[in-house]
């Protein structure tokens, strides 16, 4: 079994903290229950309470296969990179900001901003009857809601390449999952 790239919606209850939080982490291993130990590393903070909320692989994206090489590895594929980027909306009269995660392939951070202005959950945001509320990317753009996920992977590079055929594109797990039952 060969490494892949996951991404995964992290959960916990920091202490001294109302809500719980979440964070995105990526990481490479050849199943789940591999980075636990890097997970922990990610979010010291959470202790024990630390949980996921959602997980998928990266494998292809928008027409692309994704795959990890070692870093010094001299395989090499398309000048384009994977992004994530975190939409937020709202719902009035709801006390909420929602969110949506992209993953784009694209060449550029630009590229990525306007591809994340296509998508209609940042035209429409999240609606209600007689309420639209409209989206943004967090921080009106900022690059931290804009993640290059290459820049995210210690020892490991990404090697996209156009796909030659179409592929079944593994749908995310959803649910609260503690690491124990992996």
């Amino acid at each position: 079994m060969s490494e892949k790239l996951f991404v995964v919606l992290l959960g916990c209850k920091p202490e001294n903290r109302n809500v719980e939080q979440h964070d995105v982490f990526f990481g490479v291993a050849k199943t789940i229950k591999d980075l636990i130990p890097h997970m922990q590393a990610f979010w010291p903070e959470a202790e024990n309470g630390l949980h996921i909320d959602a997980y998928m692989p990266l494998e292809h994206i928008s027409g692309y296969d994704i795959s990890v090489v070692n870093s010094e590895s001299s395989e090499i594929g398309e000048r384009l990179g994977l992004f994530c980027i975190n939409l937020g909306g709202y719902a009035p009269p709801e006390f909420e900001e929602y969110h949506k995660k992209l993953f784009v392939v694209v060449p550029t951070l630009s590229d990525a901003i306007a591809q994340a202005k296509t998508d209609p959950f940042y035209h429409d945001g999240v609606t209600v009857p007689r309420n639209p509320a409209r989206s943004h990317v967090d921080d009106k753009i900022d690059v931290d809601e804009i993640i290059n996920i290459q820049n995210k992977l210690a020892g490991h590079r990404i090697v996209i390449r156009k796909a030659t055929s179409a592929r079944v594109v593994e749908p995310p797990r959803i649910g609260y999952l503690v690491f124990s039952k992996l």
